[in-house]
């Protein structure tokens, strides 16, 4: 097993996923793991190391908070930081955010300078 961390992504859109998995690959050397809803999210997060998981909240099933409370509940991924991405961004959201423990909350369309200075805030570096 290699040394690097590796990042859940999940968003029902595939091509969200695709830029921000290529976008933390190159600044961050890391693994990314994608899931297209949060069902798909929960069932990578407890096959794998996971060190960081950003989740969309609108997905089809189970969405980002309930994959939230799914990750808070269990003492074997509680500590993982969850940075949410989300068309809706009122002061509602964020206090919901919040109350799951989210870490950092983006709303769409973000900048990749937005996705930096979020992690950056969670102590992740550029590698490099």
């Amino acid at each position: 097993m290699s040394g690097r961390r590796t990042i859940l992504i999940a968003d029902d859109v595939g091509e969200v996923r695709r830029l921000v998995a290529s976008f933390l690959q190159k600044l961050y050397g890391c693994e990314v793991v994608e899931a297209r809803d949060g069902l798909e999210a929960a069932l990578a997060l407890f096959a794998g190391s996971i060190d960081l998981v950003i989740t969309d909240l609108d997905m089809p099933g189970m969405g980002g908070l309930e994959l939230a409370a799914l990750i808070r509940r269990s003492p074997a991924t509680a500590h993982i930081p969850i940075v949410t991405l989300t068309l809706r961004d009122s002061d509602a959201d964020r206090q919901r955010n919040d109350r799951f423990g989210i870490a950092a909350h983006l709303a769409k369309p973000f900048r990749p300078q937005q996705l930096r200075d979020a992690l950056a805030q969670l102590g992740w570096m550029p590698t490099g």
